[in-house]
């Protein structure tokens, strides 16, 4: 496994490189695409689907699936792209314990051998005190000191936590006891943070700081601490959190949101927040001419070769029976998406571009926050 840094902006953090991992070269930034072992839709078919992020918990929980039947996590999904595997930690960022052993993980990662793969970790909690977290940090500590070190072949990924600069920097220097400079790096726990939640308890903890500037604290905190890792940030991936992570330095993202919010009837446009077909009260914003255009010009599988009426039939929230259509569609427009702002870092015009993608969005004013962090 190599990272090799090929372009970095001059008016961002942002930056271009290659990550060579078992065999293939990876453009970053990289939008890894969350995928659940056995739900619909399936994207592995799709050529923009180049990475796929999946998680060894589903496959533990996955009873119908018998995985000794496939000698690797790619023969599953019949998917030549690279694969990276998420241990589950985050399934028990609300429980005070975490039930698979590391054992267990490694024993997954060597069986069905996927390109990549994340320590056990054991997620913050803001809802939680701070002892309650320090706690976790030091089980994801432990675990991080008992996987990485071995024979498995497969790269593992060690994660770090904190709700502070402060914390972060000091689990960075943890990190940096057992291993100084790691070729990879993630860090995790901002969920709850972006979405916003126990917001008060969050700025009684950190001098009344809010959640989302903490985020962006801890975002370039990681990236100071190790700038020549690659750097992946956990489950925030979305059309306006991609540019504005990418911009302050992030090499690497991943979520489901691309499916979740087709679950919930909304399809995604560049530079657009969720959009109803069929909005059924004012809350669910509909599309306006200008969308509407948009939506005219996507090349995704559903829309392709449609008139915008048939576009808006096989993307109408509805019906139950549009929902693949809709993932599928968000999943091409987070990809395209990717590919855009890749062609503006190497261009040296990428501050603009994401400037312009989040006018709407209440990440421009973090964004510009995040620039001003050095």
């Amino acid at each position: 496994m190599k990272f090799t840094i090929k372009y970095e902006s001059q008016d961002t953090f942002a930056r271009c490189g290659e990550l060579k991992l078992n065999g293939y070269s990876i453009e970053t930034p990289v939008f890894w695409l969350g995928k659940n072992i056995s739900t619909p839709p399936d994207l592995h078919n799709f050529e923009f689907t180049d990475a796929m992020l999946v998680s060894a918990y589903d496959i533990i929980t996955a009873d119908e699936i018998d995985m000794d039947d496939y000698n690797k996590i790619h023969n599953y999904f019949n998917f030549n792209n690279p694969i990276l595997m998420d241990s589950g930690g985050y399934q028990f960022q609300k429980k005070d314990e975490i039930n698979i052993s590391t054992d267990r993980i490694l024993e997954i990662y060597e069986n069905l051998k996927p390109d990549m793969g994340v320590v056990l970790d054991h997620p913050l909690d803001p809802s939680k005190s701070l002892e309650t977290n320090r706690k976790r940090w030091k089980v994801s500590f432990n675990n991080i000191k008992g996987m990485i070190f071995g024979d498995l072949k497969t790269p593992i990924m060690p994660v770090v936590h904190g709700y502070t600069p402060e914390a972060i920097k000091k689990a960075c220097e943890e990190l940096k006891s057992i291993i100084e400079d790691p070729p990879l790096v993630g860090l995790g726990s901002l969920v709850p943070l972006m979405q916003n939640k126990y917001t008060k308890k969050v700025r009684d903890n950190n001098d009344g700081d809010s959640p989302r500037n903490l985020v962006i604290d801890c975002v370039r905190t990681v990236r100071k601490e190790f700038p020549n890792s690659f750097y992946h940030v956990f489950g925030v991936g979305g059309a306006s959190t991609m540019h504005m992570l990418f911009a302050l330095g992030v090499d690497s993202i991943d979520s489901k949101a691309w499916r979740l919010k087709a679950g919930f009837g909304a399809i995604q446009l560049p530079g657009v927040s969720d959009r109803f077909i069929s909005p059924p009260n004012e809350k669910r914003a509909s599309l306006n001419k200008k969308e509407e255009k948009q939506l005219s010009n996507c090349s995704c599988p559903i829309c392709e070769n449609k008139s915008l009426k048939e576009r808006k039939k096989e993307l109408d929230n509805s019906s139950s029976t549009t929902f693949q259509n809709r993932a599928i569609h968000n999943a091409f427009v987070f990809k395209e998406e990717e590919e855009i702002i890749k062609n503006k870092i190497r261009e040296d015009n990428d501050k603009k571009f994401v400037m312009d993608r989040l006018y709407r969005s209440p990440y421009k004013k973090l964004l510009k926050y995040g620039l001003e962090q050095n």
